[in-house]
């Protein structure tokens, strides 16, 4: 019986070193993230087909994607700014929403979605460029939403995208729904 009770005393203390382990390497993980990002540029392509004028003066994308890159990136990265000018040593994010998805009406003319392009530099290198996409269609059940509210969404899922994305950035990435 005693020796049962041993192997319980040996059996534990393996579980609590192993889970000390496994949670030092989660803050270890998310300590390595010490890194700054800077949101260099958030505009809109020339093409004004692409993301029509109603879209471009009334749902405030710019802001909105600028807004969630922030958001979003003050939980992957150590410091966030908005800066026109690159900042030495961060990742330098500059994007482009070219193009939205979805006629007016809300949720009731179907998905909206818009897709927004960019690139990393850090240093002057480039070190990623993405293009991402995402849509959004709900609205049903809780409540009506309108064409910017589900804009709104796709590019709050999209500040997200990129940001987790930026931590370790590749050239040529497809995020979101284009993975």
């Amino acid at each position: 019986m005693l020796s049962i009770h041993k192997n319980n005393i040996h059996f534990n203390r393996l579980i609590i070193t192993a889970s000390a382990t496994l949670f030092l390497s989660f803050l270890s993980f998310g300590a390595s993230a010490e890194q700054a990002l800077n949101i260099q540029s958030v505009t809109f392509t020339k093409d004004k087909t692409e993301v029509n004028y109603k879209v471009r003066a009334e749902c405030k994308l710019l802001e909105k994607t600028e807004k969630y890159l922030v958001y979003f990136g003050k939980k992957n990265f150590s410091s966030v700014t908005t800066e026109k000018k690159a900042v030495a040593g961060a990742y330098n994010i500059s994007a482009k929403i070219i193009g939205t998805i979805g006629a007016p009406g809300g949720a009731i003319s179907g998905r909206k979605g818009a897709t927004i392009k960019g690139t990393v530099k850090k240093n002057g290198k480039l070190v990623g460029s993405f293009e991402a996409f995402r849509s959004s269609g709900g609205g049903f059940g809780f409540g009506y939403r309108g064409t910017c509210s589900l804009l709104g969404r796709s590019v709050k899922r999209l500040g997200r995208d990129i940001t987790e994305w930026a931590v370790k950035p590749t050239l040529n990435a497809r995020i979101g729904e284009l993975k």
